[in-house]
């Protein structure tokens, strides 16, 4: 089973106190780039979403891929969960 996640960029506390849009991508790349590791120490296998964009660029949103091929249903909900806090 593959889940696709798209988080609000906006929400984001990097995002928050910006006033322009400038180097937007740039962020989601930092972001989508410091996520990864921060999800496998916690044994969550994550894959970043721009990878399945034709342009490679984050176009201004923020995807990841989640493949639970071989989870338990009840963990499926720990490891958004996980993620969601990082």
């Amino acid at each position: 089973m593959l889940l696709w996640i798209k988080l609000d960029s906006k929400r984001h506390l990097r995002f928050q106190n910006q006033t322009s849009n400038e180097n937007v991508n740039n962020v989601l790349v930092e972001i989508e780039t410091n996520l990864l590791p921060l999800a496998l120490e916690n044994d969550v296998q994550v894959t970043e979403g721009s990878l399945f964009h034709c342009n490679k660029s984050p176009g201004g949103k923020l995807h990841f891929r989640m493949a639970f091929a071989a989870a338990l249903e009840e963990d499926l909900g720990e490891g958004v969960e996980i993620l969601r806090v990082h």
